[in-house]
C-alpha cells in the first residue's frame, strides 16, 4: 500500500477482497477519503480508504476500489488456501 505520491509504501495484509473493494490490515492508520496505491499478487489498484478502525496493534482499512488491474488468463480462478 502506498498512501501518497513519494511515500515508501507500507506493508499490509489483505484480509477481504472483492471488485469493488478491499479490506487491509496495516500496522498505520491512513485518513478516510486518502488515495491509495494496492499492488500485489497479482492485483494492482487505485483504492480509496472509505474506514480506518483501530484493531489491537494496526488498524482496518475498508477500501472502494477507483482503478482495478488483476493480472491472468482470463477465466483463472484464484483461491487462497
Amino acid at each position: 500500500l502506498t498512501p501518497a505520491w513519494g511515500d515508501r509504501p507500507l506493508a499490509v495484509t489483505m484480509r477481504d477482497v472483492s471488485l469493488m473493494g478491499t479490506r487491509l490490515v496495516a500496522g498505520t492508520r491512513v485518513p478516510v477519503d486518502q488515495v491509495v496505491r494496492v499492488a500485489g499478487q497479482g492485483l494492482e489498484a487505485l483504492a480509496q480508504v472509505v474506514s480506518a478502525r483501530r484493531m489491537g496493534d494496526g488498524w482496518s482499512l475498508h477500501c472502494r476500489f477507483l482503478t482495478l488491474r488483476i493480472a491472468g488468463r482470463p477465466g483463472q480462478f484464484v483461491s487462497k488456501t
